[in-house]
C-alpha cells in the first residue's frame, strides 16, 4: 500500500521546471517511494566544495599572469645586451660534423666614382636664367647629354676585336641613328661615321690598330697617335662621348669602337680650339655662362657634330693625316672612300663599290667627285 499519492500523469498538462542549481533541505529530506529517507549525503555542500576549489585554482592562475607581466615589463625598460660575435667560416673541402658550413658571397663590383669636371664647368650656362626663353638644339644636345636618365655606366671602352682584323660587316655593323620622327638626318653624324669606316677598313675595327699606342690608366686612356699626337681622355669624357654619339648597328662591338674613336676625335678638335681660343680676345668679353664660352668645350664640340665634318678633317683628327690621298670617285674602285668636302643639310656617308652609303635606291655617286682614302 502506498505511503502518497501520485496524480495521473497528462502529457497535455505536464511542465517541466529546471532544477536549482541549489538543492535545499526540504526537497533532500524527501522520503522515496518506499517510505524511508535517502541513505546518501546531500550533494550541495560537495558543489560548493568543488567551487571552491575551481577559484583556488583560478586566483592561482591569475597570480602567476600578474608576476608573468610584471617581469616581461621590467625586462623591457633594460638596455638591450650585445650579442656575442658571430664567426662565419668558409665553405671547406672536407666538411665537419662538429661545425656549420656558410657559403659567404663576394662583393658586387663596384663601378668606380667618376669625376663629373665638365658638368661643373657648364653649370653657369646650362643653369642660365634666361635658359627656358633662349633654349635651342645646342641646349637640347647637352641636356640629353649630361641626362642620366636611362643611364647605365659602362664598363668597358674597347672591343676585343685582335688589333688589325677588319670589321665583319662593314656595313650594317655601324649605322647613325634617326629618332625623335620626323627627324631627317639633319644633325646626324654620318659623316663621322664615314671616317671612322675609311679607318677601320684600312687599319682594323680596333682603336689599337688606328692609334700607334692607347693603354688605360686609372680613370683615363692614353693615346698616341700615327701622326705623334697625344692626348689623355677621361672615363667622363668617353661616356659624354658614347651619348652623344649616337652610334648603333648591329655589330655591339664594332659601336663600341667607333664611341671611342668618335671621343678621340672630338677631344682632338677640342685641345686644337682651345690652342686658338687663348689668344681670342673674344673669350675674355663673355662670361662662363655664354655660348661663346660653351661651344669652345670638349662637350661643345661634341654637341656640334651633328653639323657635319670635312672628310680629310674627320680622318686628320685620327691622326691619319700622312695617310691621306685624294682621288676621284672615278677611279675608286674596290677602295672605301668618304666623300672630301661635307655635304651641309644632306650628309655624306662612306662610299663603298661606287654607291655613298644612305643614298636612295643605291644610285652611284658621280664619276668626278673627289674622294678621300688612305693607304695602309
Amino acid at each position: 500500500m502506498l505511503t502518497h499519492t501520485q496524480p495521473a500523469y497528462s502529457p497535455a498538462h505536464s511542465t517541466f521546471t529546471s532544477p536549482d542549481k541549489t538543492l535545499d533541505q526540504a526537497v533532500t529530506d524527501r522520503p522515496n517511494h518506499f517510505g524511508k529517507l535517502p541513505a546518501h549525503s546531500p550533494i550541495g555542500p560537495r558543489v560548493n566544495s568543488n567551487r571552491d576549489a575551481e577559484l583556488g585554482e583560478l586566483l592561482k592562475l591569475l597570480g602567476t599572469l600578474v608576476v608573468s607581466l610584471k617581469t616581461w615589463m621590467s625586462r623591457e625598460d633594460e638596455a638591450p645586451k650585445p650579442q656575442p660575435p658571430v664567426t662565419a667560416y668558409p665553405t671547406s673541402l672536407v666538411s665537419s660534423p662538429h661545425r656549420l658550413l656558410v657559403n659567404t658571397v663576394p662583393a658586387p663590383d663596384t663601378v668606380p666614382t667618376i669625376r663629373r669636371e665638365w658638368r661643373e664647368q657648364l653649370a653657369p650656362f646650362m643653369n642660365r636664367s634666361n635658359l627656358a626663353s633662349t633654349r635651342n638644339a645646342f641646349d637640347t644636345e647637352l641636356i640629353e647629354m649630361f641626362s642620366d636618365k636611362n643611364h647605365e655606366p659602362i664598363t668597358a671602352f674597347m672591343s676585343e676585336k685582335p688589333k688589325g682584323q677588319k670589321p665583319d660587316d662593314l656595313r650594317n655593323g655601324l649605322r647613325a641613328t634617326y629618332e625623335n620622327f620626323p627627324y631627317l638626318g639633319t644633325r646626324g653624324r654620318e659623316e663621322h661615321i664615314a671616317a671612322i669606316k675609311v679607318a677601320m677598313a684600312t687599319f682594323g675595327q680596333s682603336p689599337a690598330g688606328i692609334f700607334k699606342y692607347v693603354a688605360k690608366h686609372g680613370d683615363h686612356y692614353d693615346v698616341r697617335m700615327r701622326d705623334g699626337f697625344k692626348l689623355t681622355i677621361t672615363v667622363e669624357e668617353l661616356e659624354l662621348a658614347a651619348k652623344a654619339a649616337k652610334f648603333s648597328g648591329g655589330d655591339e662591338g664594332m659601336v663600341k669602337d667607333a664611341q671611342f674613336l668618335f671621343a678621340v676625335m672630338s677631344k682632338r678638335q677640342y685641345l686644337e680650339l682651345e690652342r686658338d681660343s687663348a689668344t681670342d680676345p673674344f673669350m675674355s668679353l663673355y662670361g662662363k655662362d655664354s655660348a661663346y664660352h660653351a661651344h669652345r668645350t670638349y662637350p661643345g664640340v661634341l654637341s656640334w657634330a651633328g653639323g657635319g665634318i670635312d672628310g680629310d678633317t674627320a680622318l686628320s683628327c685620327l691622326g691619319l693625316k700622312e695617310h691621306l690621298q685624294v682621288i676621284d670617285a672615278s677611279v675608286l674602285g674596290t677602295q672605301v672612300g668618304v666623300p672630301l668636302d661635307k655635304g651641309a643639310r644632306n650628309k655624306n656617308g662612306v662610299i663603298i663599290e661606287g654607291v655613298m652609303e644612305g643614298q636612295l635606291y643605291n644610285t652611284p655617286v658621280s664619276p668626278s667627285l673627289k674622294v678621300v682614302t688612305l693607304r695602309g
